[in-house]
C-alpha cells in the first residue's frame, strides 16, 4: 500500500480548503464573477456528491483546487464548465482527484471566438465541405437517439472577430483512437465511459483550437486537460504558497517536464529506495554514518537550486531523509525553514 496522505473525511477536507483559502482567493482575482465563497461552495458540494473525493490523496486535492482556481472556472455546477474527477491508479493504489475540463469550459475559456459544436447521429441530415469555401448543413433528427452507439461524427465551428469561420470535423473512429489513446479512457471512472457524446464534442473542440489563436488562459487549460486525459496527475504540496506550484506526476508519481514530458523527479517512495541505497554504498566504503554531514548536503542543494521544482524535488528527499531516521526533528525543521526562505527569494 501508499504512505501517501489521504483526505479521509469531510473534515479533513474543509481543513484543507481553509489552509489553502488564501491562496485560491489571490488566484480567483480577476475572475468575473468567482467568488471564493462560491468556488469554495462548488468543491464542497462535489464532495458531498460523489464521497470518493474523501478517499483521493492530499496532493491531488491540493493540486486540483489550484488547477480549478487557476483557470478561474466552477467545477461540478449545472454549467457543466469543469468536473473534479476521483480516478483510481492502480500502480500507487490510491485514488486521485483530476481537474478536468468540459467543452462548455473550453467554449467559455476562448471568449476571443465564437465556438458551436454538435455530434451527428444515425437519422441526422449531415452535408459538409471542405476546401476554398467550406460549409456545414447539419438537421438533428429529434426523435432519434443520441449515445455513443448511434453518434458517427463531430463537428465545430470557429467565427473569428474578422468574420472567418474555421471548420473541424471528425469522424467516430478518429475519436475512439483519441479515446483509447488515454489510459484512463476505458476505466469506470472516465469521464468517456459516462458522458461520451459530450467527451466528443470537447475533442473536437480541443482540436479546433489548436489551429487558431488563443490566449493565455485558454493556452494554460489546454495544456492541463491534454496531461491529464495522458494520465498525468496534477499535485501540489502542503506547504505550496501559490497556485504556480502545482506539478504534473505520471502514473508511478514522478514528476514529468512540462516542456518535454521527459521524467525529471522521482516519486516519494522512489526517493526513499535512493537514500537507502546511498546509506548502503557509504556503509560498503566503511564511512561512518555520523560522518555524513546530511544537514550541510541540504544546504548546498538548495542554494545551488534554481528553480521551485528542483526544490520540491529537495523537499521529497528531505522527507525521504526523516522517514528513515536521518533526521532528527529539529534538523528537519532548519532545514524545511531554510527551503521555504529559498522558495521566496525565487518568487
Amino acid at each position: 500500500m501508499s504512505n501517501l496522505s489521504i483526505v479521509g473525511s469531510k473534515n479533513e477536507l474543509n481543513k484543507t480548503i481553509d489552509s489553502k483559502l488564501s491562496i485560491i482567493t489571490k488566484a480567483l482575482r480577476g475572475n468575473s464573477g468567482v467568488t471564493p465563497s462560491r468556488f469554495v461552495a462548488s468543491l464542497q458540494v462535489a464532495a458531498e456528491r460523489n464521497p470518493k473525493i474523501y478517499q483521493c490523496t492530499r496532493e491531488s486535492v491540493i493540486g486540483a483546487f489550484f488547477a480549478a482556481a487557476a483557470v478561474g472556472l466552477v467545477p461540478d455546477t449545472p454549467s457543466g464548465f469543469c468536473f473534479l474527477i476521483p480516478r483510481y491508479n492502480s500502480r500507487r493504489k490510491v485514488f486521485e482527484l483530476t481537474y478536468q475540463l468540459g467543452y462548455r469550459g473550453l467554449i467559455e475559456l476562448a471568449d476571443h471566438v465564437l465556438i458551436q459544436t454538435r455530434s451527428v447521429h444515425t437519422g441526422d441530415v449531415f452535408e459538409y465541405s471542405l476546401g476554398s469555401d467550406p460549409y456545414i448543413k447539419h438537421t438533428p433528427n429529434l426523435a432519434g437517439e443520441v449515445s455513443e452507439k448511434t453518434m458517427e461524427a463531430v463537428w465545430g465551428v470557429a467565427t473569428l472577430r474578422d468574420g472567418r469561420q474555421v471548420i473541424e470535423i471528425m469522424g467516430k473512429g478518429e475519436v475512439d483512437k483519441i479515446r483509447k489513446a488515454s489510459p484512463y479512457g476505458y476505466s469506470d471512472n472516465s469521464p468517456w465511459a459516462k458522458w461520451y457524446t459530450a467527451m466528443a464534442r470537447k475533442t473536437v473542440i480541443k482540436r479546433l483550437l489548436k489551429t487558431i489563436p488563443g490566449n493565455e488562459k485558454l493556452n494554460m487549460a489546454l495544456d492541463m486537460d491534454g496531461r491529464v486525459e495522458g494520465g498525468q496527475t496534477i499535485v501540489a504540496q502542503e506547504d505550496s504558497k501559490s497556485v504556480d506550484e502545482t506539478l504534473f506526476v505520471d502514473e508511478e508519481g514522478r514528476e514529468v517536464n512540462v516542456e518535454d514530458g521527459e521524467i525529471i523527479k522521482e516519486s516519494k517512495e522512489e526517493a526513499l529506495e535512493a537514500t537507502k541505497r546511498l546509506i548502503e554504498k557509504q556503509n560498503k566504503q566503511d564511512k561512518p554514518k555520523e560522518e555524513i554531514d546530511i544537514q550541510k548536503d541540504f544546504f548546498e542543494k538548495i542554494d545551488s537550486a534554481k528553480s521551485l521544482g528542483e526544490l520540491n524535488d529537495i523537499y521529497k528527499n528531505l522527507q525521504a531523509a526523516k522517514d528513515m531516521g536521518l533526521l532528527d526533528a529539529k534538523d528537519f525543521k532548519v532545514i524545511k525553514f531554510k527551503l521555504g526562505e529559498a522558495k521566496e527569494k525565487i518568487k
